[in-house]
């Protein structure tokens, strides 16, 4: 099967199947990655074009709305009890995933699975993020280089780093802070700056408890 997307009429561009090593974790996973520059405001239409391997060829088209310019509220506090559409909290960036009782998860794991808030005229703030880690794949193959969980700072979203759709480039970024594996049980705490910089790391590595909450704080100044 193949994909291609149009959008707003013009002229069909392919859609990459999964599963890749980035993004497209599981096999049928795709990704309709638009630029918002290429967005008009209001509403743009998007379709999405299947053809099998018989060259029979179906359509579906959806109506996307765009506001530009939107203010993302600082400071920003998400309580989950109350959050319905997940969507109206964050941005999901990539992956499935699931409101529960006890916060937001990820139903599958995967390369980026990501979720995102605010917008890029934040510059100085500070994020406390209640986290439960209830297991973990410790050793991914490249380019994943093991199984982290943690905040980044100042990233404006996927960059263009070749011809790979879904875009897969990470830099610009700010800063990210991460639990790292080393070992099926052994993590540690790392702070890396653009193009995974290393800033800081713990000496010694410790055990994480699991289906037990903490809290991770980051903050970020110029």
């Amino acid at each position: 099967m193949t994909l291609t997307l149009a959008l707003n009429g013009g002229e069909e561009r392919p859609l990459t199947v999964g599963p890749t090593l980035y993004r497209l974790a599981a096999d049928g996973d795709f990704n309709v990655d638009i630029s918002t520059s290429e967005l008009a405001a209001g509403e743009n239409i998007v379709t999405i074009y299947a053809e099998n391997s018989a060259g029979q060829k179906t359509a579906e088209t959806l109506t996307l709305n765009f506001e530009n310019g939107t203010a993302w509220p600082l400071p920003y506090t998400i309580d989950w009890a109350t959050v319905d559409n997940l969507t109206d909290a964050v941005q999901v960036v990539d992956g499935e995933w699931a409101l529960t009782p006890d916060g937001v998860r990820p139903l599958t794991l995967g390369y980026d699975r990501l979720l995102a808030i605010g917008e890029q005229s934040w510059r100085d703030y500070e994020a406390t993020v209640p986290i439960t880690i209830h297991g973990a794949e410790p050793r991914f193959g490249d380019p994943s280089y093991g199984a982290s969980v943690g905040v980044a700072f100042r990233w404006n979203g996927h960059s263009e780093r070749d011809e790979t759709q879904p875009d897969n480039g990470w830099w610009p970024l700010g800063s990210f802070g991460q639990i790292q594996w080393v070992a099926p049980r052994r993590q540690r705490f790392r702070l890396a700056g653009n193009k995974l910089e290393l800033l800081g790391v713990t000496p010694n590595v410790f055990d994480i408890t699991f289906d037990q909450t903490f809290l991770m704080k980051m903050r970020g100044d110029s």
